[in-house]
């Protein structure tokens, strides 16, 4: 079993070097730290493999994660600049009693007990941007509605494609 700890550990080795050599070349740090962030794939992926070398089994930690339903990027089209008028005035005018919990940074994501919604406007187009995530299928139909109705209370001819 070390055998495999130590391959997987080897490779964390060198996968990292590779990053701190390639940040000593372009941002020039010595110790090939980036000045302020750090590729977050390459990240998640180390963190992961280091997860899946802890256990004899790695199917283990992978059957232990949650197992949600998700839409993929969804967008409402708005014309240049509305994107983040719509979403402000989501954040100042929606109602969700029934939530556990909204957070107002960078759009305004919803919370649920068994799931949420998330609206932000694009930096780079003019669409906001949503995302839906619940425990069941009939979770998300439910929270989809739920957003659906505080979207069009603030911009009734919002084109939702949901």
């Amino acid at each position: 079993m070390r055998t495999a700890s130590y391959s997987a550990e080897s490779f964390l080795f060198a996968l990292s070097d590779q990053r701190n050599q390639f940040n000593r070349v372009v941002t020039k740090d010595p110790d090939g730290r980036p000045p302020h962030c750090f590729d977050d794939g390459v990240y998640a992926s180390t963190r992961l493999l280091e997860i899946l070398t802890r256990s004899a089994d790695a199917n283990v930690p992978l059957k232990a994660l949650p197992n949600a339903v998700s839409t993929p990027e969804l967008q409402i089209p708005t014309e240049e600049g509305e994107n983040v008028k719509l979403v402000e005035r989501l954040k100042e005018n929606a109602k969700f009693e029934d939530a556990q919990d909204i957070i107002t940074i960078d759009g305004i994501r919803v919370e649920w007990k068994d799931g949420f919604a998330l609206a932000r406007p694009s930096n780079t187009t003019p669409v906001v941007v949503l995302r839906f995530e619940a425990d069941t299928p009939e979770a998300l139909a439910r929270i989809q509605n739920r957003f659906k109705e505080e979207i069009l209370k603030v911009a009734p001819e919002a084109k939702l494609p949901f």
